[in-house]
């Protein structure tokens, strides 16, 4: 098991360290199972492949909770993909809250967004692509957070001093593109490449059935341009310098939650401002079977860059649909389908969890891509839609 970085050797230099202090441990193994329904586009490609996870999880709070600490460890072994065995540190903070401020320091993890099916104002953490290319796994980001907490909304003030690259799957693996990915020799628009210091701003507020956030970001962009190499063998990523304007809006009205939420990007060195939106609603009638809530959603996806956009969502449509069961156990079920109106490429996913008893839980997963046209973004993952099982442990 080969990794790239010092990340594993720091977790277990971090992990015995918090076992000399006072505070609560706890964390969660994750074995997953994962099947491929089709033969990859490569002859070496695995149809099944077995991986665990091993998340630890350490805090520690006092001066009655006004002060604490954090600490949450990520490791991965994938039997297939060697990008996908890696370590990570997903969270080591020290946070300080007084009257109308609270500081926070360290590695985190920030999150962005209202709507289900994409998140265009998530902006702070790096995509963990190895994890799942949803974009929902994140990377911890090292960050200076200071928060200032008024009756008009909080605002964050954020100072992010070192850049996280993207991963990217093994050459030989499954969700690789037509070309190798070279994760060493990216490119960077900033002359200081990974030492930049970012900077961020955010005003949230909720008055009454709103929720609305803006914020602003300034530094290297966390969707890198994918570049042909010279000798057309591999794929080289580039990270643009970007000064990024987000708008969040959530209005909840008796069953009905409407959503949305856009980005005004400005790249100066292509001299062009982008811009994109994705919104819509989800309404749920409760007690629809029983005792389970069945949510209704569907929202639009818009981009101006069409076919260049680098979500592959620029003219799409997401239908879905949410069941709560309202049990001890837990059981809740996800499900539904993106379609390009342009070129009716489809993408659609499952998601299903139950908990077993209070220690383990068994999650089901399930993504697909259909009709997917030679030009979108996904099609050199046409051929890797699978079906997974998880099972996960919690002490």
């Amino acid at each position: 098991m080969i990794l790239k970085n010092n990340w594993l050797i720091l977790f277990f230099v971090l992990l015995g360290q918090c076992s000399a202090f006072s505070g609560e441990v706890s964390g969660t193994v994750l074995f997953e199972n994962r099947y491929y329904y089709e033969k990859g586009l490569i002859d070496d490609q695995e149809r099944l492949g077995f991986s665990a996870a091993f998340l630890p999880l350490y805090t520690h709070s006092w001066e009655s909770g006004r002060q604490n600490v954090s600490f949450q460890a990520f490791l991965r072994f994938d039997q297939n993909d060697e990008e996908r065995t890696h370590a990570d540190i997903r969270e080591l903070a020290y946070i300080k809250a007084l009257q109308d401020w609270e500081f926070r320091i360290g590695v985190r993890k920030v999150f962005w967004g209202v709507t289900e099916s994409q998140h265009l104002v998530d902006v702070i953490n790096q995509t963990d692509f190895v994890e799942n290319i949803d974009g929902e796994d994140k990377l911890g980001q090292p960050m200076v957070n200071v928060a200032w907490v008024q009756d008009f909304g909080t605002v964050d003030f954020f100072l992010l001093p070192y850049f996280r690259e993207r991963t990217f799957s093994d050459s030989q693996s499954r969700f690789r593109f037509a070309l190798p990915v070279d994760t060493d020799g990216e490119t960077y628009e900033s002359r200081l490449e990974q030492k930049r210091v970012d900077w961020a701003v955010r005003w949230s507020h909720s008055v009454d059935l709103w929720d609305v956030a803006v914020s602003y970001f300034s530094g290297t962009s966390r969707e890198p341009e994918l570049r042909v190499s010279s000798d057309n063998s591999r794929l080289v990523p580039h990270y643009f310098l970007i000064e990024q304007i987000g708008v969040e809006l959530q209005y909840t009205w008796e069953s009905w939650l409407l959503k949305f939420e856009s980005i005004t990007r400005d790249a100066e060195s292509k001299k062009n401002e982008t811009h994109a939106f994705v919104g819509g609603f989800e309404y749920t009638f409760y007690g629809a079977l029983g005792t389970a809530d069945l949510g209704v959603l569907t929202e639009y996806h818009y981009d101006d860059r069409g076919l260049q956009s680098t979500t592959g969502f620029q003219n799409d449509l997401f239908i879905g649909a949410r069941l709560a069961f309202n049990d001890t156990q837990s059981s809740e079920f996800l499900g539904g389908i993106i379609v390009d109106l342009e070129q009716n490429s489809q993408l659609f996913f499952i998601e299903a969890s139950r908990r077993l008893n209070s220690n383990w839980k068994l999650s089901l997963e399930a993504r697909g891509f259909l009709n997917v046209a030679d030009n979108d973004v996904f099609f050199s993952v046409r051929k890797d839609s699978y079906l997974q099982a998880e099972l996960e442990w919690f002490f």
